[in-house]
């Protein structure tokens, strides 16, 4: 687990067919973004320096901000995509399960994410007309053949 070590103290996995984010909480970042590293470099078998080129790290209020922007839909392939909502409440609700990781900084955080990309979806249009990628497509042949 990403947790083993002691250094991250909380983890989330959200992993999509477009993306695989790790939301994490931890007393000391550097040392949590060595373990984090580490967890990569085990689970894939690629070297630290190829991942460090491949990967790019958020933190404090600009990993936050990403997190609702992907649970808007507004970080998608497709804007306003609502399959994305769904797959961060369950990365929410499998974090919080008895084996999961989580703890209540990452369940404040999931939560609220699940909040405000079901508010932006209820009080805002990202939601209409075509919102997956095959849906977008079929959209974009129809008004060609028009």
């Amino acid at each position: 687990l990403i947790t083993s070590t002691g250094q991250v103290e909380e983890a989330a996995i959200l992993s999509t067919c477009n993306r695989f984010e790790i939301y994490f909480a931890a007393s000391d970042p550097h040392e949590a973004n060595a373990r984090v590293m580490e967890f990569l470099q085990e689970r894939s078998g690629l070297p630290v320096s190829v991942l460090r080129r491949n990967i790019f790290m958020l933190e404090g209020d600009d990993a936050v901000w990403h997190l609702m922007r992907v649970a808007g839909g507004l970080d998608s392939l497709v804007v306003g995509e609502g399959q994305i909502l769904s797959q961060v409440r369950q990365c929410h609700l499998h974090s919080i399960e008895e084996d999961g990781c989580g703890g209540k900084v990452l369940s404040r955080l999931l939560n609220n994410a699940v909040a405000a990309g079901e508010r932006g979806r209820s009080e805002t249009a990202i939601s209409k007309g075509g919102v997956s990628i095959s849906s977008a497509a079929g959209g974009v042949r129809e008004h060609m053949w028009m």
